[in-house]
């Protein structure tokens, strides 16, 4: 897995030092690139077969799907969708017609950390009920606190959170709000022990 893309936006706020304003990204997309025309195409596929979740990234070279910083307005026509899935990407907007997606249930931009806001008409969306938004990504702060869970919200999808701990998130696993053990990435430059060898495995 190619890993997520990060950015400076907040970087100076952080460091302590005083910032009396703060730029966020301005770049536009390109328009021409092959990336741009295959999302084009996978929009208008996820239109007509009607389908119930929007992946664009499952369906595009890793390289490719990396260029993508919007979305295009035709998501508009995604009117069957119930979960649109952006996990891992270089976007830094949606586009209003996000509004549009009058079925969009679950909304997942989890780990898309250039995007630090949303259009408002995304409260168009009456049946949205579950999101992956947070506010520590938003505003650039992810890489200073670690999440929480308990052990048994771990044990019914422990998937989800390997997910999220390869793309660098960090959690505190908790058993009876007391805290038990951390759940991180190992660093690539840490030597792991192997285990001892018995003749009787």
């Amino acid at each position: 897995m190619t890993g997520y893309s990060s950015c400076e936006c907040f970087a100076a706020h952080y460091s302590g030092r005083r910032v009396t304003k703060i730029k966020l990204h301005s770049e536009q997309q390109d328009l021409e690139c092959d990336a741009w025309k295959r999302l084009l195409e996978l929009v208008e596929v996820a239109a007509k077969d009607e389908r119930e979740e929007f992946a664009p990234r499952r369906e595009m070279q890793e390289d490719d799907w990396q260029q993508i910083i919007t979305l295009p307005a035709t998501i508009a026509k995604l009117k069957s969708v119930k979960h649109l899935m952006l996990y891992v990407s270089n976007l830094v907007r949606i586009p209003p017609e996000i509004g549009e997606m009058t079925n969009l249930e679950k909304f997942t931009p989890h780990t898309s950390y250039r995007l630090h806001w949303f259009p408002y008409e995304i409260t168009r969306c009456k049946q949205l009920k579950d999101s992956t938004v947070s506010t520590r990504a938003l505003y650039g702060n992810y890489g200073f606190f670690m999440l929480s869970m308990t052990v048994d919200e771990f044990l019914r999808d422990p998937s989800k959170y390997l997910l999220q701990v390869e793309v660098s998130e960090s959690f505190v696993i908790l058993q009876t709000n007391k805290a038990i053990a951390e759940l991180k990435a190992i660093s690539s430059s840490k030597k792991l022990r192997p285990l001892p060898y018995s003749s009787n495995c």
